[in-house]
């Protein structure tokens, strides 16, 4: 099934691509730009993105538990969010054999600006700024730039 007839109100680049769209909630006014990737890695796993938000073009938005984007939000291109990160600590395993390490949840307040190429790997605070090239592995208080 097409991704847009679930959202009629979302407005989709080309190429979108969303893994158990099930699992995925957008609100009325947002627009997910193309190739972007919204992916819901487990059964019970979900995204939430608020009213009027903004995905730019080849951000890939990744939950393994449960991760919001509030309303209003811009995130630029090439933004990558999630809760999860790849195992690596059993040495005598390839990377690619390592178990999925799914961390807290991720939300990302309203009102928030994710610079271009930028990572976030833990909450952002509403009213916050996240640079260009930045990556958040701690939680960042609301309105603050990093």
């Amino acid at each position: 099934m097409e991704i847009s007839s679930l959202f009629p109100r979302v407005y989709f680049g080309d190429r979108v691509q969303a893994e158990s769209p099930s699992n995925i909630k957008i609100g009325d006014g947002s627009c997910i730009g193309e190739e972007a990737w919204l992916s819901t890695n487990l059964a019970d796993s979900s995204i939430l993105i608020g009213i009027r938000v903004l995905i730019g073009r080849r951000s890939l938005i990744s939950a393994g538990k449960q991760l919001e984007i509030g309303s209003f939000c811009v995130l630029a291109p090439n933004v990558y969010v999630s809760d999860t990160d790849h195992g690596y600590k059993d040495i005598t395993k390839p990377i690619m054999e390592q178990d999925i390490v799914i961390g807290d949840s991720v939300t990302v307040e309203e009102n928030c600006w994710l610079g271009i190429n930028s990572v976030v790997m833990s909450s952002v605070g509403r009213g916050s700024m996240v640079g260009a090239n930045s990556v958040v592995t701690r939680p960042v208080p609301p309105f603050s730039m990093v």
